[in-house]
């Protein structure tokens, strides 16, 4: 059986966030709650740990996952330099629901298996001390197998996905709603590939609002 810890999401216990770190820079896969649902876990940068993921969901093994970075210095570590869009947005929006398409460095892109990366700063705690205690850029994917609805609590993942784990983080149940906006800043002009929390237009008028003389 999947070992069960409880948490809290927002004010984490440090030996919990110690031992999960642990995990995760040891090739582990943790399921964990996100403000919406539960997410699956693992060193973003580690191939047979993404593979676990995305065979324990059903999904391509090329598939790319999104994954959570504690703050912009982690996020150098994929992308650098960090693109000016990129500063501009994660000051305004930062931690919270909007995920950024961003290209990864080139010396990166064996590893991740993609030119490219989609990251955000979560805005629950749990998750960036996840990502800043294990120095892992971290996986956010959903934990369910594709097709099925998100996980909300803890008993839904070991139900569906427990045997397949290292270790479930219930931090009881998330609250639900929509995932992340999504933009890609990839090409010369952003675009918006998933709707959510974050207006496409409050986007674009902070870049405007920082490219104004």
């Amino acid at each position: 059986m999947v070992q069960i810890v409880r948490v809290n999401p927002l004010r984490p216990q440090p030996d919990v966030v110690r031992r999960s770190a642990e995990l995760l820079r040891q090739g582990g896969v943790i399921a964990y709650p996100t403000e919406t649902s539960y997410g699956l876990g693992a060193d973003a940068l580690n191939r047979q740990a993404r593979e676990r993921i995305l065979a324990m969901k059903g999904r391509h093994p090329d598939k790319a996952l999104p994954v959570i970075v504690s703050d912009l210095d982690q996020l150098a570590a994929l992308c650098s330099p960090v693109p000016s869009a990129v500063a501009v947005l994660a000051k305004r929006f930062w931690p919270g629901p909007l995920t950024l398409v961003v290209p990864l460095r080139p010396e990166l892109r064996d590893a991740f298996g993609g030119t490219s990366v989609a990251v955000r700063v979560s805005g629950l705690p749990l998750a960036r001390q996840l990502a800043r205690a294990s120095g892992c850029c971290l996986t956010a994917t959903s934990a369910n197998p594709s097709g099925q609805p998100p996980a909300r609590n803890a008993r839904e993942i070991s139900k569906t996905l427990g045997s397949a784990l290292d270790l479930i983080l219930d931090g009881g149940t998330t609250s639900g709603g929509r995932p992340s906006t999504i933009v890609d800043l990839v090409g010369g002009e952003p675009r918006l590939l998933r709707v959510g929390p974050v207006a496409f237009d409050e986007v674009l008028q902070a870049l405007k609002d920082e490219a104004a003389p």
